[in-house]
């Protein structure tokens, strides 16, 4: 039996939790402000920047993927220090392209990294919690991590006024930096049991079995496709912000009310969590974000959408996603089992997944040009994870 299999189980500081988990959100909030600099910067098309968050979250989808794996098998500690050093060296080469193509190829080492951060700083929580507790302590991690997000949003534009693009991602490089610190002084061994051997032929029986679990892929598309809807928000939205005359500074404060919606969010989910149900509270919350992307439509449709009114619809968004991703999360995890790593990976890749593709879609379809794009894109989107939601087991 590995070591790793009989070290007793302390539980971490939250935190350095939250720090991991917010890698991805570190590295695609800060950069979201300065796109539209970034693109005129280097004289690109809108989808060839749009390229440089999509193909962030795309590598963070895949990577995930194995990094749960990974984890599996040569524990939490290891994967979670190793992800942060390729962090910090993506980070250092997007400071210093000279190019669109040399970003973006650096931007995917990034995303790389920041997958195997964010997922070791949710499948711990699984590791060292239980039940509701667990469900409570995903709540406050993500509750504190959308922190990141509203100060990268707000920052990113000031940074952006003052510095440029480039000082975005200096941030993100002190960031991992601070990731790796913290991890290796504070982060013990949290995997129990014996090591799953990382096995190419076994990896792919794991995802094969984690598909066929009804309440992995549809408590895992609820909880995907909310924190999707956000990371492709994060891509679009300065467009249509951009139309109305706002530039960097004032989009990342009206953006940043997201987050502030989702830390309500999560502080409703923690009041009423126990009285309702994680299952049940996710569904509600899904039915409730439905509505957000229908009011966007019809404000853009009727051309009474103002920067306010679409950032109060943002604030709106957000506290629904608080209601639902840490109880969607949890759910999933808690069906794959003795496969929470590999489960947390796929959980990761579907959120990931499904923000950069839609990101990338919006905006090849027109959303650049024509916010009712954006707000169909979402609309189906919200649509598919209340379905979802309600094919869950023990959802009603």
């Amino acid at each position: 039996m590995s070591s790793l299999a009989v070290l007793p189980v302390k539980v971490p500081p939250i935190g350095v939790l939250i720090l991991a988990a917010s890698s991805a959100n570190l590295g695609l909030s800060i950069l979201s402000p300065v796109i539209t600099t970034l693109r005129d910067d280097f004289s690109a098309s809108a989808d060839r920047a749009q390229l440089v968050l999509s193909a962030f979250m795309l590598s963070v989808a895949i990577s995930q993927l194995i990094s749960g794996s990974l984890s599996d098998r040569f524990g939490r500690k290891r994967v979670l220090l190793g992800g942060s050093v390729i962090f910090i060296i993506g980070g250092i080469g997007a400071l210093l392209s000279t190019t669109i193509d040399m970003l973006i190829g650096f931007r995917i080492l990034q995303g790389a990294g920041a997958a195997a951060c964010m997922t070791m700083g949710r499948v711990i929580v699984n590791d060292v919690y239980q039940g509701t507790e667990a469900a409570r302590k995903l709540s406050i991690v993500s509750s504190a991590q959308a922190i990141v997000p509203a100060l990268g949003f707000a920052f990113g534009g000031v940074i952006a006024e003052f510095i440029g693009w480039r000082g975005s991602i200096g941030i993100m490089v002190m960031g991992a930096l601070l990731i790796a610190v913290m991890s290796f002084l504070f982060i013990d061994e949290s995997r129990r049991g014996d090591p799953v051997l990382f096995r190419p032929a076994s990896l792919i029986a794991a995802y094969l079995a984690l598909l066929k679990t009804p309440g992995v892929m549809f408590h895992g598309l609820t909880s995907g496709l909310a924190v999707g809807m956000f990371f492709a928000m994060g891509g679009v939205m300065p467009y249509e912000f951009d139309r109305m005359g706002i530039g960097p500074l004032e989009y990342g404060l009206f953006f940043a009310m997201t987050s502030v919606g989702y830390i309500l969010g999560n502080f409703i989910n923690g009041l009423l969590v126990g009285r309702v149900g994680v299952v049940r509270m996710a569904y509600i919350g899904s039915l409730l974000t439905v509505l957000v992307p229908l009011l966007m439509l019809a404000g853009g449709l009727t051309g009474l959408l103002t920067p306010l009114w679409l950032s109060f619809l943002c604030f709106c968004f957000g506290v629904c996603n608080g209601l639902v991703i840490a109880n969607a999360m949890i759910c999933s995890m808690r069906a794959a089992g003795s496969n929470s790593g590999a489960g947390t990976g796929l959980l990761g890749a579907m959120q990931m997944l499904f923000g950069g593709v839609a990101g990338s879609a919006i905006i090849a379809l027109g959303g650049a040009n024509h916010f009712s794009v954006t707000a169909t894109g979402l609309l189906i989107m919200a649509l598919c994870a209340a379905l979802s939601s309600f094919l869950a087991p023990n959802s009603r």
